[in-house]
């Protein structure tokens, strides 16, 4: 079974560290990085629904042998609580990493990512501007769904989303990293993912693995990404999300869990 679930945040390093990851001897991450199983629209219909999981991951393991770490890393888990709960009672004994980007950074490089895949028409400021209502307009989980392809700033609210992780899955059995942390101290993060998955420190290279996000834009392109990121932060400020909040909601839980 998968035992190791890299479930968030989408655009913040999860295909870099499922692929440092990978380089350990005795770890597997599944054919493709991201098995979307559990947020697959067939999965949430289906009326057998871990027989449906199993045969899914059947597909994406031929080349397991018998590695210590079994690893899917499919980021959209982290982002609905019916995904984050099939995920866990798949295997509740598995192991989930989190990686977090700044959520301004992490909304504009979901904005390009989804601008080049033609799923986006608008400029990245009536965008962010937008979103709010074009979620509400989609009800559906389809692979090109709004909620998937224009959830720009809700994706980014880290503390809601952490608060419900830990409702579901047990403190010890989660780990959340930052972007910065795997792009500064690349050894000594590894060192703690290993560390955290009980299996021996390896020297993993480090490597350039972060997409490169750099763009030539017009003059009001430039406008319109800048009035984007002033939106953006405003948006994550009123609803007080940042690096100091996500630490005080772990914090929150390992005094809940020591306790309990």
């Amino acid at each position: 079974m998968i035992n190791l679930h890299i479930i968030g945040a989408q655009k913040s390093g999860t295909s870099a560290l499922a692929h440092f990851i990978d380089q350990h001897s005795d770890a597997f991450v599944v054919k493709g990085k991201e098995a979307h199983v559990f947020d697959n629209p067939l999965f949430l219909k289906s009326n057998t629904k871990m027989h449906w999981a199993n045969k899914r991951f059947e597909q994406v393991l031929n080349d397991y042998q018998n590695q210590t770490v079994c690893c899917d890393a499919t980021p959209i888990t982290m982002f609905d609580t019916q995904f984050l709960t099939h995920c866990f009672n798949y295997n509740p004994q598995a192991k989930f990493i989190v990686l977090l980007r700044d959520p301004v950074q992490r909304a504009i490089s979901h904005y390009n990512m989804s601008k080049g895949r033609l799923e986006e028409t608008l400029n990245p400021l009536l965008a962010f501007i937008l979103e709010s209502k074009r979620l509400k307009l989609s009800n559906s989980w389809q692979f090109n769904s709004a909620r998937r392809t224009q959830s720009y700033l809700r994706r980014g609210l880290y503390s809601k989303q952490l608060q419900t992780l830990y409702k579901i899955v047990p403190h010890k059995q989660v780990l959340v990293l930052f972007n910065e942390d795997l792009r500064e101290n690349h050894q000594g993060t590894m060192s703690s993912v290993f560390k955290f998955l009980s299996i021996q420190d390896q020297d993993i290279p480090q490597q350039s693995v972060f997409e490169s996000e750099r763009q030539v834009l017009k003059p009001l392109q430039k406008s319109a990404y800048a009035a984007a990121k002033l939106y953006a932060n405003l948006y994550f400020w009123w609803h007080n999300e940042s690096r100091k909040s996500c630490l005080k909601v772990i914090k929150h839980a390992q005094r809940y869990h020591t306790k309990k």
